[in-house]
């Protein structure tokens, strides 16, 4: 009765908020409850704790995660931390699962619920056997949606060459179009880009850089074998 569904891990945030009695009655700011949650989490712990949340079917048991969670006699500073313990396990083990069997070992978290530093934390000691990548230059919640699409698009383009799935996808997402456009304007996106390791370039802004990256058909930084040339 009045609890639509919901699958955003924010919300989920809200509702552990609300049960610890941190989240305000009415809120100032989007994701303010996750906010006071986290600084609840970090007086709390670390601390040793029964909480979990299993996977079960591919997907998080949430009714064994509340009804562990609500019997634990536990402070509300403690019961935040092991919240935070307990999703960040969870969601690791089903990244590492879906990792090994695709035998890959990098795992990259995105989400804006990784603004939360505590649940990074967790999420980096639980995934301890992988590479694991944070939102940096992007922002880590829906601000960085469009440009993810624009750049699957883009590999998907160059790699098949088939302008009719190109289409049907920008049809489908058309914030993804306007950016492509902005990127291929400026570009930063260029005809014949692909996803390259970023061993093939030099370092830019003398950073250390992981992972891979989307370089410019422009770029003049690349090896002789490079398929930008």
């Amino acid at each position: 009765m009045n609890c639509p569904t919901a699958s955003s891990t924010g919300r989920l945030f809200d509702a552990v908020a609300a049960a610890t009695g941190c989240a305000p009655a009415q809120l100032s700011y989007e994701g303010e409850a996750a906010c006071r949650l986290e600084a609840l989490a970090l007086r709390g712990g670390p601390v040793s704790h029964p909480v979990t949340l299993p996977v079960r079917d591919g997907e998080l048991d949430m009714a064994t995660f509340w009804q562990q969670w609500l019997g634990w006699q536990a402070s509300a500073e403690q019961r935040a931390w092991a919240f935070h313990d307990a999703l960040a396990k969870g969601l690791a083990t089903l990244a590492a699962s879906h990792a090994r069997m695709r035998n890959l070992d990098t795992v990259v978290c995105s989400g804006g619920v990784l603004h939360n530093r505590l649940l990074r934390e967790r999420l980096h000691f639980w995934l301890s056997d992988f590479t694991v990548l944070f939102p940096g230059r992007l922002p880590a919640g829906d601000g960085a949606i469009a440009f993810g699409q624009a750049v699957i698009a883009c590999r998907v383009f160059f790699l098949n060459r088939d302008i009719t799935m190109f289409i049907k996808y920008f049809n489908n997402h058309p914030k993804a179009m306007a950016l492509m456009l902005a990127l291929i304007a400026t570009n930063v996106v260029a005809w014949g880009t692909a996803f390259l390791p970023l061993s093939h370039h030099p370092v830019a802004d003398g950073g250390q850089p992981a992972g891979l990256v989307l370089w410019p058909a422009s770029c003049g930084g690349c090896r002789p074998h490079c398929r930008h040339r």
